[in-house]
């Protein structure tokens, strides 16, 4: 039973190399039909890392003018 649970956990838990390919909200989704094979050729964390941040920019911006709004 503790084999299953840690082979499922590994499996759902987020990627530090290819996350930003299916992390991306979806206007932005489009933009990995150019950074996602960028992403998956590079192989690098670091890159990753950038690219989410890139992609949840404008959420975070949206979601901070709601809040200071409200």
């Amino acid at each position: 039973m503790l084999l299953y649970t840690l082979s499922v956990r590994d499996v759902s838990e987020a990627d530090e190399k290819y996350s930003a390919v299916v992390s991306a909200p979806f206007p932005l989704s489009v933009c990995n039909l150019l950074f996602g094979s960028i992403v998956l050729g590079a192989k690098s964390p670091t890159l990753n890392l950038i690219l989410l941040h890139f992609y949840f920019l404008p959420v975070l911006i949206v979601c901070l003018v709601v809040f200071i709004l409200y």
